[in-house]
């Protein structure tokens, strides 16, 4: 077989079949004046099922979806999918598409044809659903088992807890119960998500910051506003921007109401123009000494934000004064999809 110009040379149908007979998709030869199969691959055969080859008003042939024999290639370009009607000896007529080539077949005009038939399609397309609902299934449950391993983590952590006295101790493993909680917390929204890897990040951040103020208040009256806006954001954004929300929200519970016994902690979050996202956590406790507070890291926590901070790629902006509160904002891009 070779190329002569844009039409494709056949020495004869059996060298067609030596050629195509591998090919797994259904391919044949068109008899282009009149749309008779001249020859077709096995899978062809397997696809619509072939009765023997016979040039009678019984044979097998393909016609334009539109207008008549001949067969004219300018309702297709070259390359591109055109509309059929397959026309089988005892079969109903059914509806195809064929991507052809213009070729030569000792001496006569035909076609070479590579056939798709609707009902191949819709198979394709019901393998592709079931495909997608088993990955969906199959994330669901890691994301369920994670989950429940977290959990049982987080029970000794409790089993632990009411074995220690020491206070600063029980600081500490109560912080580490807390942080991992946020990533159990995680792994429960994406088990409920409709979608397969993203969450809804206000919800998430609500639940996350409410759950942390419930934890570290004590006997204080804390309580929590919230302002967001409906953001999706993948598993890669979200444990960085979870465990940073929980920091700052800790944080603020546990020094900034130290002189008063009621307080109030705002949680904000959403879009900051058409590429960025912004989140704020503030409260009207006593302040803080100022942005060096950052810069000195020495707990864990002010060592935690910085990290976070860093792995998000975001911008972070403290206003404190003296009895007036602090409000800490962090700026982050979105992600690329």
């Amino acid at each position: 077989m070779t190329v002569a110009g844009s039409v494709i040379l056949i020495a004869d149908s059996a060298y067609f079949k030596a050629l195509y007979n591998l090919v797994p998709s259904p391919v044949l030869l068109l008899h282009k004046a009149d749309g008779l199969i001249l020859a077709a691959n096995p899978a062809f055969i397997d696809a619509f099922g072939l009765p023997e080859l016979k040039a009678d008003t019984e044979a097998a042939r393909l016609y334009p979806a539109s207008g008549s024999l001949p067969w004219n290639i300018v309702q297709g370009e070259e390359g591109q999918k055109v509309a059929a009607k397959l026309a089988l000896p005892g079969q109903q007529a059914q509806a195809v598409e064929v991507t052809v080539a213009e070729a030569m077949l000792a001496g006569n005009s035909v076609l070479l044809c590579f056939v798709q038939g609707q009902q191949s399609t819709r198979s394709q397309q019901t393998a592709l659903v079931a495909a997608e609902a088993e990955k969906k299934a199959l994330l669901n449950e890691v994301y369920h088992r994670v989950k429940n391993n977290l959990n049982i983590i987080i029970s000794l952590l409790k089993l632990q807890l009411n074995r220690v006295e020491d206070p600063e101790f029980r600081k500490l493993l109560l912080e580490s119960k807390s942080r991992i909680f946020t990533l159990a917390l995680l792994q429960e929204r994406l088990y409920l998500s409709p979608r397969l890897s993203e969450v809804k990040a206000n919800e998430y951040l609500i639940k996350l910051a409410d759950s942390v103020i419930h934890t570290f208040k004590g006997r204080q009256q804390i309580s929590l506003k919230t302002d967001t806006a409906e953001c999706w954001l993948k598993v890669d954004s979200l444990v960085p921007l979870g465990l940073l929300v929980h920091e700052l929200v800790s944080n603020a519970v546990l020094h900034a109401f130290t002189e008063q016994e009621k307080g109030t902690i705002s949680l904000s979050f959403g879009p900051a123009g058409e590429n960025s996202y912004q989140l704020t956590i503030a409260d009207d406790g006593k302040g803080m000494a100022g942005p060096e507070v950052f810069d000195a890291g020495k707990t864990l926590g002010i060592q935690l934000i910085n990290s976070l901070t860093k792995q998000l790629k975001a911008s972070k902006q403290l206003e404190t004064s003296a009895g007036a509160g602090t409000r800490i904002i962090v700026k982050f891009a979105k992600p690329l999809s």
